[in-house]
């Protein structure tokens, strides 16, 4: 069973791969975003199943992230091969910690 940060990246502006639930497991996550600069960043979370796209039926949040601030969703329950990606400009970093549990 892991636990702490499962993911990192940093911003690229695409729709980037944070995290994947591993096959057989269920994850219960939190999403945090930190904006390290000085302007504001267009930030767009999505959760999308095993086979999918990030695309506008996955996004959770979309919102402009003021300079030098954080975002965090958390309780996220996923199921196997689901997966986190956000996208997100640089200097601005995703983590996603919480803790998976074989199923």
């Amino acid at each position: 069973m892991a636990s702490g940060i499962l993911g990192s990246r940093d911003g690229d502006d695409t729709a980037g791969t944070v995290y994947t639930v591993p096959s057989s497991t269920l994850a219960v996550v939190n999403i945090n975003v930190a904006n390290t600069s000085t302007s504001a960043d267009d930030v767009i979370i999505y959760i999308c199943e095993s086979g999918e796209t990030p695309g506008t039926v996955n996004i959770i949040d979309s919102l402009s992230l003021g300079a030098k601030s954080t975002i965090e969703r958390t309780n996220i329950v996923l199921e196997a091969a689901s997966f986190v990606a956000v996208n997100s400009s640089a200097n601005t970093v995703t983590n996603v910690y919480g803790i998976e549990e074989s199923v």
